[in-house]
């Protein structure tokens, strides 16, 4: 399984988009004394290193890929088998409360986040960085607070939809992750190659390298103290309340009400993949379909809310080391 994962950051690291195709004869003889790229620009010939460098990051990601497809196939993890029989085989209205319980914890998110704006509004000119963690910390406070109303609007939801378990669920949410990863960042790298092949074709800009907004901004202004809280915000705060209310929530009533895994499963990441949707650019939304789609089968088979959070921390502190790394 490590060696899985240290293929995949090299595959990543070397991975520089799809091999170019030396296209445009030479137009003119750049000056001997030209720099790399104006030479590149003069001759329309990229220099042959980064043509071994990006066929190599895409040899290296296919292997990754398919050897965690092996591993998928052989080891049963693609197979859903849910822990969770109480809710499965419910024939109760039990759901409705989840519905009132997952509103509060949405709302309490979003109450918390428009709370720091309005605060933060009195300094607008505030650093991005500084105004993404600023706005993520008021959201997870507001949840923090609606986790704490709970007990009294719905009593015994908590322990019913975070599950048991929670020990084992770690280790399974290490192991999806190993095998989860590469196969996101192949699917990824091919939708951005997708997406260029059309951009060129309609003679627009190629897409970016990096496919999420806040992203975008880390990688920008990178490693100040804002930036850390960040990042702790994503790795930590993030998975927790997104699992809560994605898998602990609404896989959870669907689970209830349609006694069906899979179905929910899907469901509930299109959802998920569609709530991102003003922040992934397109072609990212199908690589965060399937890291949800990981997620619920996680959540079935390991019992726990734990196993996802797990995985989503480890995914979104994965994200954020290869889009740091250089080249």
């Amino acid at each position: 399984m490590l060696g899985v994962l240290l293929l995949t950051v090299l595959g990543a690291t070397c991975f520089g988009g799809p091999p170019r195709t030396l296209s445009g004869m030479v137009a003119e003889i750049p000056p001997p004394n030209a720099t790399s790229e104006q030479q590149e620009l003069a001759t329309g010939i990229v220099p042959e290193p980064e043509v071994e460098s990006s066929l190599l990051g895409w040899l290296l990601l296919a292997a990754v890929a398919g050897t965690s497809l092996v591993i998928l196939r052989r080891t049963g993890w693609w197979r859903i088998q849910s822990r969770r029989t109480a809710h499965l085989e419910a024939r109760d209205e039990f759901w409705l409360l989840l519905v009132i319980a997952g509103l509060l914890i949405f709302v309490a998110n979003g109450l918390g986040a428009k709370s720091a704006i309005q605060i933060l509004a009195v300094k607008p000119e505030r650093d991005p960085i500084e105004l993404q963690a600023l706005v993520r910390l008021g959201g997870f406070v507001g949840v923090l607070i609606g986790a704490g109303m709970l007990p009294f609007v719905a009593p015994g939801v908590i322990s019913r939809v975070t599950g048991d378990r929670h020990r084992a669920a770690v280790q399974v949410g290490v192991i999806a992750f190993l095998l989860i990863l590469p196969l996101v960042l192949a699917i990824n790298a091919v939708m951005r190659l997708v997406a260029d092949l059309l951009s060129r074709l309609a003679g627009a800009v190629p897409t970016d390298r990096i496919m999420h907004e806040t992203l975008d901004q880390m990688v920008a202004d990178p490693y100040g103290p804002w930036w850390w809280m960040l990042v702790a915000l994503i790795v930590i705060a993030t998975p927790i309340y997104e699992e809560l209310v994605f898998r602990g929530f609404i896989q959870t009533i669907l689970l209830r009400r349609l006694h069906r895994p899979g179905v929910a499963i899907v469901v509930t990441s299109v959802l998920f993949a569609l709530m991102h949707w003003t922040a992934v650019d397109p072609h990212g939304l199908v690589g965060l379909f399937a890291l949800s789609l990981a997620l619920g089968v996680v959540m079935e088979r390991s019992g726990s809310i734990t196993g996802p959070v797990v995985l989503h921390g480890l995914f979104n502190a994965g994200n954020i080391a290869l889009a740091v790394l250089p080249g």
